[in-house]
């Protein structure tokens, strides 16, 4: 897995936790 790819799934997961947690 490349440092780029890693770095996104992070960003996209605390972005999904954030949307979920605000519902």
């Amino acid at each position: 897995m490349t440092l780029s790819l890693f770095a996104k799934t992070v960003i996209l997961e605390k972005i999904n936790y954030a949307f979920n947690s605000r519902l």
